[in-house]
């Protein structure tokens, strides 16, 4: 041992601990299965918000609408109906997005907002027909 270091040891008060003591098992912060099975659940339902695809709605015919539609309105108004529909039916067509939400929740978020789309877009073009009919601008298309 050098000289230095056998003054120094001397010299150093007794009571201040070691910089090199060891922390021990009790003290180190660990990972219980309990905080783990947190983490999981949480990384579960924030992956399961971006996997589920959104397609929007088509909103119901008001009053407003109903009354002050031509036939070239209704006409119109059908044929963004049925391309809203077909436009789901091709955005529920398989991706990466649904890779996903097949192995976190079965696919059931997609099917559930495409048949809520789907039911909104019918109920609209349910509603534009009979606007049609009761207009008599003949033959509604589909």
């Amino acid at each position: 041992m050098s000289r230095l270091n056998v003054i120094l040891k001397r010299s150093a008060p007794r009571n201040i601990p070691s910089v090199r003591a060891e922390v021990s098992k009790h003290e180190r912060p660990r990972v219980t299965a309990r905080f783990a099975a947190i983490l999981l659940l949480a990384g579960i339902f924030i992956c399961e918000g971006c996997a589920t695809k959104t397609y929007g709605r088509m909103d119901a015919l008001t009053d407003a609408e109903k009354s002050s539609m031509t036939c070239g309105d209704v006409a119109a108004e059908m044929k963004k109906t049925y391309d809203f529909m077909n436009q789901v039916g091709r955005g529920s067509q398989a991706s990466g997005a649904d890779v996903a939400a097949q192995l976190i929740d079965y696919g059931i978020g997609n099917e559930k907002e495409k048949k809520a789309a789907m039911d909104s877009a019918g109920q609209r073009l349910a509603q534009l027909k009979e606007l049609s009919i009761a207009r008599k601008c003949g033959a509604p298309a589909g």
